[in-house]
């Protein structure tokens, strides 16, 4: 069964909600199918970029990182402007982002996988061995709104998993981007490939 309904916002006409009913296997067929959303314009275009970046290096993610992102100044943020842009932020937010620090530390800690050694005959054991990555990268959207939490989503489950260095990409971060980030004095950011880079050994590791 489909419905669709329609509200109206003091005089205006708001957004039609379509409803799909579970067992309408044709119309969820077409909702989770990855073809009905696909834009070959914005595919060539992208794929265009990738190419650029591969064969330019460097001097090509500058160009589009002036070009998408407003990028003037150095790929390079300075420790002390990242920490001086994060205490800029008020109190209560940098309070909040420190305690949603805390609880997601707290849960990625009881998800850590563990390694296990097990003896199925005398001589004969099996055994699993769970390495953390050395490195790893995340990306935080900030086209129209900087998302702090997705830096604390990523970053903390990989610091607590035991990765080395993490590596955080976000185009025009502010300082609540920053205030997630802050953490250990030895941390830096850097801006590359068209976004804002911050990697340290440490990074995220104590978050508030």
């Amino acid at each position: 069964k489909e419905a669709t309904e329609t509200r109206r916002h003091g005089g205006t006409l708001g957004t039609a909600i379509k409803m799909v009913a579970s067992t309408n296997r044709r119309a969820v067929a077409e909702l989770l199918s990855a073809t009905r959303i696909r834009d070959r314009e914005t595919e060539q275009a992208t794929e265009r970029i990738v190419d650029a970046v591969r064969a330019g290096g460097d001097t090509a993610l500058r160009r589009y990182a002036k070009q998408f992102d407003g990028l003037t100044g150095a790929m390079e943020v300075p420790r002390s402007a990242w920490t001086a842009s994060a205490r800029s932020l008020a109190t209560s937010v940098r309070r909040a982002i420190a305690t949603a620090a805390k609880n997601i530390r707290s849960v990625a800690t009881k998800q850590v996988p563990r390694g296990w050694r097990h003896v199925v005959a005398p001589g004969i054991s099996v055994e699993q061995r769970v390495v953390p990555l050395t490195r790893v990268g995340c990306y935080v959207p900030a086209g129209r709104y900087p998302l702090p939490s997705s830096l604390l989503m990523n970053a903390i489950p990989a610091r607590v998993a035991g990765v080395d260095e993490v590596v955080v990409c976000c185009p025009r971060p502010d300082a609540a981007v920053f205030a997630a980030g802050e953490g250990d004095a030895t941390a830096h950011a850097t801006e590359s490939a068209a976004a804002n880079t911050a990697r340290s050994s440490s990074t995220c590791n104590e978050l508030s």
